[in-house]
Protein backbone atom coordinates (compact mmCIF):
# COMPACT_ATOMS: atom_id res chain seq x y z
CA UNK A 1 0.00 0.00 0.00
CA UNK A 2 1.23 3.43 -0.90
CA UNK A 3 -1.13 5.77 1.28
CA UNK A 4 -2.75 7.10 -1.17
CA UNK A 5 -6.51 8.77 -0.99
CA UNK A 6 -8.23 8.79 -4.10
CA UNK A 7 -12.10 9.30 -4.77
CA UNK A 8 -12.26 9.68 -0.77
CA UNK A 9 -10.13 6.56 0.57
CA UNK A 10 -8.73 5.62 3.59
CA UNK A 11 -5.52 6.82 4.75
CA UNK A 12 -3.29 5.25 7.39
CA UNK A 13 -2.46 8.14 10.06
CA UNK A 14 -1.33 7.28 13.73
CA UNK A 15 -3.42 9.15 16.36
CA UNK A 16 -0.23 9.49 17.89
CA UNK A 17 1.41 11.87 15.84
CA UNK A 18 0.49 15.44 15.11
CA UNK A 19 0.32 15.60 10.66
CA UNK A 20 1.52 19.08 8.21
CA UNK A 21 -1.52 18.98 6.04
CA UNK A 22 -0.38 21.09 3.30
CA UNK A 23 -0.59 21.05 -0.83
CA UNK A 24 2.03 19.64 -2.17
CA UNK A 25 2.84 22.52 -4.22
CA UNK A 26 3.62 24.72 -1.43
CA UNK A 27 6.05 22.31 -0.28
CA UNK A 28 7.98 23.20 -2.95
CA UNK A 29 8.04 27.30 -1.89
CA UNK A 30 9.07 26.30 1.57
CA UNK A 31 12.36 24.18 -0.08
CA UNK A 32 12.89 27.05 -1.43
CA UNK A 33 13.46 29.13 1.55
CA UNK A 34 14.03 26.40 3.78
CA UNK A 35 17.93 27.51 4.37
CA UNK A 36 16.76 31.45 5.51
CA UNK A 37 13.58 30.00 7.57
CA UNK A 38 14.59 29.44 11.88
CA UNK A 39 13.76 25.48 12.19
CA UNK A 40 13.16 26.37 15.84
CA UNK A 41 10.19 28.65 15.24
CA UNK A 42 9.82 26.41 11.78
CA UNK A 43 5.18 26.95 11.73
CA UNK A 44 5.95 30.95 12.80
CA UNK A 45 8.36 31.15 9.45
CA UNK A 46 6.47 28.95 7.62
CA UNK A 47 3.69 31.68 7.94
CA UNK A 48 5.53 34.75 8.18
CA UNK A 49 8.44 34.16 5.76
CA UNK A 50 6.96 31.73 3.04
CA UNK A 51 3.47 32.54 3.15
CA UNK A 52 2.66 35.91 4.25
CA UNK A 53 -0.23 36.70 2.38
CA UNK A 54 -1.76 33.12 3.08
CA UNK A 55 -4.45 33.09 6.11
CA UNK A 56 -3.80 29.30 6.16
CA UNK A 57 -1.33 27.65 4.10
CA UNK A 58 -1.11 24.41 6.38
CA UNK A 59 -2.96 23.12 9.40
CA UNK A 60 -1.48 20.67 12.20
CA UNK A 61 -3.49 17.93 12.38
CA UNK A 62 -3.70 14.95 14.82
CA UNK A 63 -6.33 11.82 13.70
CA UNK A 64 -8.34 10.85 16.21
CA UNK A 65 -7.79 7.44 14.67
CA UNK A 66 -5.21 5.69 12.99
CA UNK A 67 -7.50 4.65 9.95
CA UNK A 68 -8.41 8.14 8.31
CA UNK A 69 -11.50 6.73 6.88
CA UNK A 70 -14.00 8.34 4.82
CA UNK A 71 -12.24 11.37 4.24
CA UNK A 72 -14.37 14.56 4.88
CA UNK A 73 -12.82 17.55 3.53
CA UNK A 74 -14.96 20.36 3.16
CA UNK A 75 -14.22 24.28 1.84
CA UNK A 76 -14.30 26.29 4.65
CA UNK A 77 -16.95 28.85 4.01
CA UNK A 78 -17.64 29.95 7.98
CA UNK A 79 -15.14 32.80 9.42
CA UNK A 80 -13.26 30.54 11.73
CA UNK A 81 -11.25 32.95 13.95
CA UNK A 82 -8.51 30.16 14.36
CA UNK A 83 -7.06 29.58 10.41
CA UNK A 84 -5.08 27.26 11.53
CA UNK A 85 -8.08 24.72 11.87
CA UNK A 86 -7.67 25.59 7.73
CA UNK A 87 -5.58 24.94 5.03
CA UNK A 88 -5.62 25.96 1.17
CA UNK A 89 -5.80 24.02 -1.87
CA UNK A 90 -4.06 25.56 -5.27
CA UNK A 91 -2.80 21.98 -6.69
CA UNK A 92 -5.64 19.49 -5.63
CA UNK A 93 -2.74 17.24 -4.14
CA UNK A 94 -2.82 17.20 -0.05
CA UNK A 95 0.12 15.78 1.80
CA UNK A 96 -0.20 14.82 5.34
CA UNK A 97 3.58 14.65 7.16
CA UNK A 98 4.13 13.30 10.40
CA UNK A 99 6.22 16.79 11.75
CA UNK A 100 8.92 14.52 13.09
CA UNK A 101 9.68 14.27 8.81
CA UNK A 102 8.25 17.36 7.58
CA UNK A 103 11.96 18.97 7.22
CA UNK A 104 13.38 15.98 5.85
CA UNK A 105 10.48 15.70 2.93
CA UNK A 106 10.68 19.07 2.41
CA UNK A 107 14.40 18.93 1.08
CA UNK A 108 13.49 16.16 -0.53
CA UNK A 109 10.61 17.18 -2.34
CA UNK A 110 10.26 18.14 -6.17
CA UNK A 111 6.24 18.96 -7.14
CA UNK A 112 7.60 18.83 -11.14
CA UNK A 113 8.91 15.61 -10.34
CA UNK A 114 5.42 14.50 -8.07
CA UNK A 115 3.07 14.99 -11.14
CA UNK A 116 5.44 14.03 -14.53
CA UNK A 117 3.53 11.15 -15.27
CA UNK A 118 1.69 10.16 -18.72
CA UNK A 119 -0.40 7.68 -16.63
CA UNK A 120 -1.88 8.39 -13.24
CA UNK A 121 -2.03 11.74 -11.32
CA UNK A 122 0.86 11.63 -9.88
CA UNK A 123 4.76 9.43 -10.88
CA UNK A 124 4.55 6.47 -9.13
CA UNK A 125 8.60 6.40 -9.18
CA UNK A 126 8.86 9.73 -7.25
CA UNK A 127 6.78 8.91 -4.74
CA UNK A 128 7.62 5.12 -3.85
CA UNK A 129 11.47 6.70 -3.76
CA UNK A 130 10.55 9.85 -1.44
CA UNK A 131 8.36 7.72 0.70
CA UNK A 132 10.54 4.83 0.63
CA UNK A 133 12.53 4.83 3.95
CA UNK A 134 9.26 6.01 6.47
CA UNK A 135 6.57 4.09 7.70
CA UNK A 136 2.99 3.94 6.12
CA UNK A 137 1.12 6.05 8.68
CA UNK A 138 3.99 8.88 8.86
CA UNK A 139 2.97 10.14 4.78
CA UNK A 140 0.49 9.71 2.52
CA UNK A 141 -1.19 12.05 0.10
CA UNK A 142 -5.05 12.63 -0.75
CA UNK A 143 -5.41 13.41 -4.80
CA UNK A 144 -8.23 15.08 -6.38
CA UNK A 145 -9.66 12.84 -8.88
CA UNK A 146 -11.51 16.05 -10.93
CA UNK A 147 -14.41 18.11 -11.38
CA UNK A 148 -17.40 16.37 -11.23
CA UNK A 149 -16.12 13.28 -9.55
CA UNK A 150 -17.91 14.73 -6.17
CA UNK A 151 -14.58 14.77 -4.22
CA UNK A 152 -12.69 17.29 -5.50
CA UNK A 153 -10.47 20.49 -4.12
CA UNK A 154 -10.98 23.50 -5.76
CA UNK A 155 -7.88 25.78 -6.60
CA UNK A 156 -7.88 28.94 -4.21
CA UNK A 157 -10.00 27.09 -1.64
CA UNK A 158 -9.62 27.35 1.94
CA UNK A 159 -10.65 23.40 3.59
CA UNK A 160 -10.77 21.91 7.01
CA UNK A 161 -10.55 17.99 7.60
CA UNK A 162 -14.12 17.14 9.62
CA UNK A 163 -13.30 13.59 11.33
CA UNK A 164 -16.31 11.97 13.38
CA UNK A 165 -16.06 11.20 16.73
Amino acid sequence: MENISENGSSLILDAQKSYYVIDALYLSNINEQISSLNLLDLDNEIRMKVFPFTDSPYMKFKPLRNVLSVIEIRQNNETIKEKKECFDVDSGMIMLIDDKIFIEIVTKFNFGDLVDSQTSLINMVFWKGLTKQFELNQIGIILSPGVDSGYEFVGSGEYKIVQEL
